[in-house]
């Protein structure tokens, strides 16, 4: 198999695990809103102030590695209840699509020898997947004002 079909391969499976997750979310969140989805699933929901890692970015997921509840998702305290609600939803899309998680791949050396490696690494289309999860979690979640966490 070339590392193209190894990739073609891994990105079937992140629609399919996609989709197995929608399902889910349809049976066990359909009309919550998107904190109560939060909670449901353990991540966190902190508002912070303006910071460094905020010059192009109005919200990050984290994967802290410290126990139960390790799952954060940091948002800008200066958000719009629109704009709050987008951000989350599409934080929450890397969530459930386990972006930036510790996974294995199939890894091809120069020489073409292939060896099962675990990696963690952004992929560019994790933005355009996130944003799609997003749109779901904002169409099944339960249209009512966010509260804000601090």
């Amino acid at each position: 198999m070339s590392p193209k079909d190894l990739l073609a391969e891994e990105r079937r499976c992140r629609i399919r695990d996609a989709g197995q997750r929608k399902t889910e979310l349809k049976e066990k969140c359909s009309g919550d809103s998107l904190d109560e989805i939060a909670a449901q699933y353990g991540v966190r929901i902190k508002t912070l102030p303006f910071a460094s890692w905020q010059r192009d970015a109005r919200g990050r997921y984290r994967r802290l590695f410290d126990g139960p509840e390790s799952y954060v998702i940091h948002l800008a305290e200066d958000l719009s209840p629109e704009e709050r609600e987008e951000v989350l939803a599409h934080e929450l899309g890397h969530f459930f699509l386990r972006h930036g998680e510790l996974r294995h791949r199939w890894m091809v050396d120069q020489t073409g020898k292939r060896e099962w490696r675990l990696y963690r690494r952004s992929e560019p289309e994790w933005e355009t997947e996130a944003e799609e999860f997003g749109k779901f979690l904002t169409s099944l979640a339960r249209r009512r004002p966010t509260k804000r966490v601090r």
